[in-house]
């Protein structure tokens, strides 16, 4: 026997307002967030720190450029065994971090991986993102240099990007040591977009 449950108050929250919901993203969550905005249109205003368009760049930025090579010809067993060969002698620093870093793709083939990772950008939907954006650009961004402004000017919605400096000692990736400074602006932009 099969049961319908009729909706009543089960998806409604009488301390939630659905008009004035933010969705922010740090870190590689700066490509998280404008992916989902690009489908969820419900949602007030949305937070990148920084914008990330093409979470592939951290991947292949390091990699010489015969493996390029050998990655853009798809000999797959060639790139694997570089690929291994290259960690071997990389230090456990360096294979801890890859370690980390590929984690979440839940992909043990390296020439799988960057392929996969190729597919994590937002260059063909940032145009459908409605909401008002905040982008966050620090000085020095060690992962994704650039792609702050790169993601501003891909946005077609109300957009503002905040700069966030070395001499304020707000640089680097997420302005770790100037959280309160990202926090004060954030929200000064967030009350102005954010239906009263």
């Amino acid at each position: 026997m099969m049961t319908v449950m009729k909706r009543r108050h089960y998806n409604k929250r009488q301390d939630v307002d659905p008009k004035r919901i933010a969705l922010s993203g740090i870190s590689q969550g700066g490509y998280w967030v404008l992916r989902a905005l690009a489908f969820e249109h419900r949602i007030a205003a949305g937070i990148a720190d920084p914008g990330v368009m093409d979470v592939s760049v951290i991947f292949f930025r390091r990699l010489p450029q015969e493996m390029r090579d050998l990655f853009d010809e798809e000999k797959e067993e060639e790139f694997k065994e570089a690929m291994n060969e290259g960690l071997r002698y990389a230090g456990d620093v360096a294979r801890q971090n890859i370690e980390w870093r590929i984690k979440p793709y839940m992909e043990r083939n390296f020439y799988q991986l960057f392929r996969k990772v190729q597919q994590y950008n937002v260059r063909d939907v940032i145009k459908r993102i409605q909401c008002p954006m905040f982008i966050a650009d620090p000085d020095d961004e060690q992962f994704w240099p650039g792609q702050s402004q790169e993601v501003y000017e891909a946005l077609v919605c109300p957009k503002t990007i905040v700069r966030f400096t070395s001499r304020e000692g707000a640089n680097w990736h997420c302005e770790p040591k100037a959280r309160g400074l990202y926090d004060q602006r954030m929200f000064d932009w967030l009350a102005t977009v954010i239906p009263k």
